[in-house]
């Protein structure tokens, strides 16, 4: 039963941490269409961590998002 318990605390911070995560997404999809050019770098930066550039030229784009 505690280890249950504990795995639905762990859970439930988790859901936390998601739903935060898409409320900041939303506000910066709110603000992207009119933001300046600027801006939109710097939301950009925060969403991706890192873009691969195979050797055929296909990329492979890699999120800051966990949810």
């Amino acid at each position: 039963m505690e280890r249950i318990r504990i795995e639905i605390e762990n859970d439930a911070k988790l859901d936390e941490i998601h739903i935060r995560e898409i409320e900041t997404i939303h506000s910066w999809a709110e603000t992207f269409g009119v933001a300046s050019l600027e801006t939109k770098r710097s939301i950009i930066s925060a969403l991706i961590d890192r873009i691969v550039v195979n050797s055929d030229y296909n990329l492979d784009i890699y999120f800051c998002i966990t949810a």
